[in-house]
C-alpha cells in the first residue's frame, strides 16, 4: 500500500474493540512486520511497530497474520487479513531515540472456526473494553 495524497481509508468496526492486558504480538507474513497489538476485536486489530531499517512502502493489501504471546504460545496462525492503513504515529516516543513508530490497521478476512475461537478466547481471557469512541478504525492520510 503506497501512501498517496488525499488517500482516505475508513473502516467501521462492527464489533467492540478491546485493549489487551498482556503483551500480544502480530506478525504479517508477506510484509514481514512484527508488532504489538494495541487493540483487537473479532473484526480486526491495530498493531504498533518500530521501523528498524529504512522503511519501504507496504505494497501488500492482503496478507496472512499470526497472533501470539512471548514463549511461542500461538493464538491464531495464518489468519487472512487486509491492511487498511499503515501510518506514522508521532505521539509515541521510544526512549530518546529517533525511531519511527507506525500503526497499522488490520481487518480480518474470512476466519476459520478455530481462528475465530482463538480470537474470542484471547479477548475473554486477556482483554478489557476500549473506550467507545475508539470503536472505529479510521485513517486519513494527506
Amino acid at each position: 500500500m503506497r501512501e498517496k495524497d488525499d488517500m482516505r481509508f475508513v473502516h467501521e468496526n462492527t464489533s467492540q474493540l478491546f485493549l489487551l492486558k498482556k503483551d500480544t504480538y502480530a506478525f504479517t507474513h508477506t510484509s514481514k512486520i512484527l508488532g504489538l497489538i494495541k487493540d483487537i476485536s473479532t473484526d480486526g486489530m491495530t498493531v504498533q511497530y518500530v521501523v528498524l531499517d529504512e522503511r519501504q512502502p507496504i505494497d501488500i493489501i492482503f496478507d496472512l497474520v499470526d497472533i501470539f504471546m512471548i514463549g511461542g504460545h500461538f493464538i491464531v496462525r495464518q489468519a487472512p487479513c487486509e491492511i487498511i492503513y499503515d501510518q506514522r504515529h508521532p505521539e509515541e516516543v521510544f526512549a530518546s531515540w529517533l525511531l519511527e513508530i507506525r500503526r497499522m490497521g488490520i481487518h480480518f478476512g474470512r476466519l476459520s472456526a478455530d481462528q475465530r475461537t482463538g480470537i474470542i478466547t484471547l479477548i475473554e481471557a486477556c482483554a478489557t473494553k476500549a473506550n467507545p469512541e475508539n470503536s472505529k478504525l479510521v485513517s486519513i492520510r494527506k
